[in-house]
C-alpha cells in the first residue's frame, strides 16, 4: 500500500511528467496514460483529466479535438510556449532536487567531521520543569553555547543584558 508520503510526491511530480510527455508535440491522452503507467507513475483517468483541462486553462497546454477512425473524436495535448517555459524550470528546479537529494542520500561523515564532534566538550546540563499531563515533568536542558570552532557553526553567542529584561512588544 502506497504511503501518503509517497502519494504526495508522486502528485508533485505528475505535472512534471505530463509536460516532458507533451514537449515533443500532439498527444492523445490515452497516450499519456499509457506512458505514465509503463513508467510506474500510476494515474488514473480521473486524475489525469482533470489536471489536462486545469493545464490547458493555465495556457500551458495547448488541444484540439481530431476525427478517430475507431470511434469518438480524440482530444490532443501540446506544450504551448508557456508551457516550455514551466517544463524548463521545472527541470532545472528538478534536476537541483536530485543532486541534493543524491548528496544527502550518499552522505558519509568524513573524519574531520567526527573528531571535531568527538573533541567538543559537554554542555553543562539544567533542569527544566514543565507542564506535562500528569502534573510537572523535568527534562534535561543542555546549555549551548556555539563559539564558531567548528566550520559549519556559525559565531553566535548570548546577548549580553545588564539585569534588566529588554522593553518589546508583547
Amino acid at each position: 500500500m502506497m504511503t501518503q508520503a509517497e502519494t504526495q510526491m508522486r502528485k508533485g511530480m505528475l505535472v512534471y511528467c505530463v509536460l516532458l510527455l507533451c514537449k515533443d508535440g500532439k498527444v492523445y491522452s490515452s497516450e499519456i496514460i499509457r506512458e505514465l503507467r509503463a513508467a510506474e507513475l500510476i494515474v488514473v483517468e480521473g486524475t489525469l483529466y482533470p489536471l489536462l483541462n486545469r493545464l490547458a486553462r493555465d495556457k500551458l497546454l495547448g488541444y484540439e479535438w481530431q476525427e478517430s477512425e475507431q470511434g469518438p473524436p480524440r482530444k490532443y495535448y501540446w506544450l504551448t510556449d508557456e508551457g516550455h517555459k514551466l517544463l524548463d524550470g521545472l527541470e532545472a528546479t528538478y534536476n537541483r532536487l536530485h543532486k541534493t537529494i543524491s548528496k544527502l542520500a550518499s552522505h558519509q561523515p568524513s573524519p574531520d567531521d567526527l573528531r571535531s564532534v568527538s573533541a567538543r566538550p559537554a554542555a553543562p546540563t539544567d533542569t527544566l520543569r514543565t507542564p506535562g499531563s500528569n502534573g510537572y515533568r523535568s527534562l534535561a536542558v543542555r546549555s549551548v553555547e556555539t563559539t564558531g570552532h567548528h566550520r559549519d557553526e556559525p559565531n553566535i553567542r548570548p546577548a549580553k543584558t545588564n539585569g534588566t529584561p529588554k522593553k518589546g512588544k508583547t
